[in-house]
């Protein structure tokens, strides 16, 4: 949430300076930039992030019913 809170109050200042005209164009656009970049690069985290669960969750559901079976099976040799 501090992370958010941070974002927040910036862009707040970035709009009051750019609104007062304390800051050129070219910073503007130069900042503008900078957290596109930021934000493709976060979004290609995320997707690879979540790629990567993709392929655990595929593999847990592969091996999730045998390792049910082999707990089933542990209990019921010990009740023997």
């Amino acid at each position: 949430m501090a992370d958010i809170d941070s974002s927040i109050k910036q862009l707040n200042d970035l709009k009051h300076d750019v609104k007062e005209k304390l800051i050129s164009d070219e910073e503007f656009a130069l900042y503008f930039k900078n957290e596109c970049k930021s934000a493709n690069t976060v979004c290609f985290k995320i997707s690879h992030n979540i790629a990567s669960v993709n392929r655990q969750m595929k593999n847990f559901d592969t091996v999730h019913p045998y390792l049910l079976k082999l707990i089933n099976d542990h209990k019921l040799g010990k009740k023997k």
